[in-house]
């Protein structure tokens, strides 16, 4: 038996609604919750109307870049929870973020299969990228000390 979609109980204003939802890093079930709707019906809607389809991948686009951001910038912040927000990521952006290699948009053609790109350990290329920052910071201090001893002497 075949699905009968529905747009029934859709109105216009939930194409801003769920796009604003998706700015803050709303979830798709976030985006259902406040509707008052299923995600199966977000669903239905975004089969039945192009308008919504289109507002639901702009919103859910948002989402991931708001946590993205979010996990960049806890690369800096000591008391952010990164592996907390990559978690976020995978559970909500699992097509994207299921495997470690990145393959540049457009690469492969439809239907074809993609080649990937060689995966890439992220985590020790960070943890690599601080102890070089830290080994500069420490050198640029230590000659910043010598220089102010050498003037001392003069």
């Amino acid at each position: 038996m075949k699905k009968v979609i529905s747009a029934k109980g859709y109105l216009k204003e939930y194409d801003d609604q769920v796009m604003e939802l998706g700015k803050g890093g709303a979830t798709i079930a976030i985006m259902a919750d406040a509707l008052s709707v299923s995600i199966e019906q977000l669903e239905d809607w975004a089969r039945a109307k192009k308008s919504f389809k289109d507002a639901l991948s702009v919103a859910m686009t948002s989402s991931r870049a708001f946590h993205e951001r979010r996990l960049i910038e806890s690369y800096t912040n000591k008391d952010s929870n990164s592996t907390l927000i990559q978690s976020l990521l995978k559970a909500n952006f699992g097509d994207v973020y299921t495997n470690s290699t990145y393959q540049p948009a457009g690469t492969a053609g439809k239907g074809k299969k993609a080649d990937l790109a060689e995966s890439i350990d992220f985590q020790a290329e960070i943890t690599a990228l601080l102890k070089e920052l830290g080994s500069v910071s420490d050198s640029v201090s230590s000659g910043s000390m010598r220089v102010k001893k050498e003037g001392e002497k003069q």
